[in-house]
């Protein structure tokens, strides 16, 4: 699978924008680049000679010499369905808007972008750009070396393609458990015996239909109450009732066959068995309570 490697690069000063195309290309002779890596900086002739710009990566590279022909980039890529992974941006391009109000109108188009903020003043502090942009932030101070550059790009298209990774993970992830979730409810649906599925503290979170028939309540009025608001401990004993199944499941003991009585919505009483039990859906989930409710025979 490809990577995303397109980079978008705002800066007022063109030999600087050229000089950004050439280091990103691909094709080119090393000493060209050298050349225009001068453009940054006067940097020493010796350490240019030293040094290899050449690099493998195929960047795909868009430049604008104003903020807001950036925020149009950035909108028109982002609108296309082909986003930029990363953007180099300077801090000071006048006439126009600065460099932090650029980064924070392009991350209003798209939060994923990551930026760094390229610089050789203090006009902004970290801490202020930090705030700004919140996150994948960078500021990078001039000089940078050619090497600086395309492993600040290289790492930041990495990162975005491994945020969009965990992304769709978590997505399918969720998906996967909407569809078994439908599916447990179509199986528990098939089911005779009514059962609930409560949450720690009793409240419930779901029923098959089974359990509606037996209760007769509206369905709306059904999740989200405790499962006791639907029985009468009435004329039972100590060791009966759902009084004794909730201090059963309270002790993590299984409950089978407890005679109690489910009080329906017309009011009528109707005897029943009841078996229960404490599930864990997870290691770091909280326990569930399912209760399966048998209709007593005279």
């Amino acid at each position: 699978m490809s990577i995303n490697k397109r980079v978008l690069v705002i800066d007022d000063d063109q030999e600087l924008l050229k000089t950004y195309k050439m280091i990103f290309s691909s094709s080119g002779s090393n000493e060209k680049k050298k050349t225009g890596l001068m453009a940054f900086a006067d940097v020493d002739k010796k350490y240019l000679t030293d040094m290899d710009i050449s690099t493998g990566d195929r960047f795909e590279v868009h430049i604008a010499s104003q903020g807001e022909a950036g925020v149009q980039l950035a909108r028109q890529f982002f609108d296309n369905d082909t986003p930029f992974a990363v953007a180099f941006i300077d801090i000071r391009m006048p006439p126009g808007i600065d460099g932090l109000e650029t980064s924070q109108l392009i991350r209003e188009i798209d939060d994923r972008i990551y930026i760094i903020i390229v610089t050789a003043y203090s006009d902004h502090s970290i801490d202020e750009i930090q705030m700004a942009l919140q996150h994948d932030v960078v500021l990078a101070n001039k000089p940078l070396s050619g090497d600086e550059i395309i492993q600040l790009a290289r790492n930041a298209c990495n990162s975005w393609e491994r945020d969009q990774n965990i992304q769709h993970r978590q997505v399918t992830l969720q998906h996967t458990v909407r569809d078994e979730q439908w599916f447990l409810m179509d199986l528990l649906n098939m089911m005779p015996l009514a059962i609930f599925i409560c949450n720690f503290h009793g409240t419930i979170i779901s029923c098959n239909q089974a359990a509606y028939q037996l209760i007769q309540y509206p369905k709306k009025l059904v999740t989200l109450n405790k499962i006791t608001d639907f029985f009468t401990d009435d004329g039972k004993s100590k060791d009966e009732g759902i009084g004794k199944v909730m201090e059963s499941l309270a002790k993590q003991e299984e409950i089978r066959n407890v005679p109690s009585t489910i009080l329906t919505y017309d009011g009528n009483k109707v005897p029943v068995q009841v078996m229960a039990g404490m599930l864990r859906r997870c290691y770091e989930c909280a326990d569930i309570m399912v209760f399966i409710i048998n209709q007593a025979t005279s």
